[in-house]
């Protein structure tokens, strides 16, 4: 060992860092590093980013599809112990973690404002729905006869187009709600469907580390 080796080992040997790992991690690159899954703090800046630097995981390069990886915190300490045994590791955050690979996507402007108008017309539409459904007193069927008649249409009335669409509309509603969005927008306080969202991500990360711990999927190195 030279007087270089000596010098860096003396300097790490004291050396305490703190992880505050996140239980749900977004990453774009192939390398997933500490710094991508943990607040990483230590008295020693240079430490501090040699340790943020460490790759725990690598995807397959001809990966393009999402993917999600379970780990335990162990694993990333492991990886960290590999490079520097001498340096203490204190974790303060979750025990298990999800790393989420997510694939770039090209913004198209066109796509986006179709998305918007068509959410625009399912809005206004459930909207005026409701508004008349309100003043017939909450009777589905007496709206359904007006706009029969608002329409005359007897095929519509015949074949009971509003109610078929009513009853597969509200199967696909309920769906799509309990179902895995991302919410982008900024505000100081959450909405109701927020925090259900909120409160379904967390048992569904729940549910993923308990069934991969279950399976023996955890990537433990």
């Amino acid at each position: 060992m030279n007087d270089k080796e000596i010098r860096n080992d003396n300097n790490t040997k004291s050396q305490t860092v703190y992880l505050i790992v996140s239980q749900d991690n977004m990453c774009f690159e192939k390398k997933v590093r500490v710094s991508d899954v943990a607040k990483v703090h230590c008295s020693s800046l240079d430490i501090e980013n040699k340790v943020k630097s460490i790759c725990i995981y690598e995807f397959r390069e001809d990966s393009d599809k999402d993917e999600k990886i379970m780990m335990p915190v162990t694993a990333l300490i492991k990886k960290v112990h590999e490079k520097y045994p001498q340096i203490e590791i204190n974790s303060l955050g979750e025990s298990e973690f999800i790393i989420d690979r997510g694939v770039p996507k090209k913004n198209n402007r066109l796509w986006n404002f179709v998305k918007a108008a068509f959410i625009c017309l399912i809005v206004f539409s459930g909207s005026a729905f409701t508004i008349m459904t309100f003043n017939e007193d909450v009777s589905v069927g007496s709206v359904f006869e007006l706009l029969y008649k608002l329409f005359d249409s007897e095929n519509l009335k015949k074949y009971h187009l509003l109610e078929i669409s009513y009853s597969f509309g509200i199967g696909t509603g309920i769906m799509m709600f309990f179902n895995h969005f991302s919410i982008n927008k900024a505000m100081k306080d959450p909405t109701p469907l927020q925090i259900e969202i909120r409160k379904y991500e967390n048992d569904m990360n729940n549910a993923l580390l308990s069934e991969a711990g279950r399976e023996g999927r955890m990537q433990d190195d």
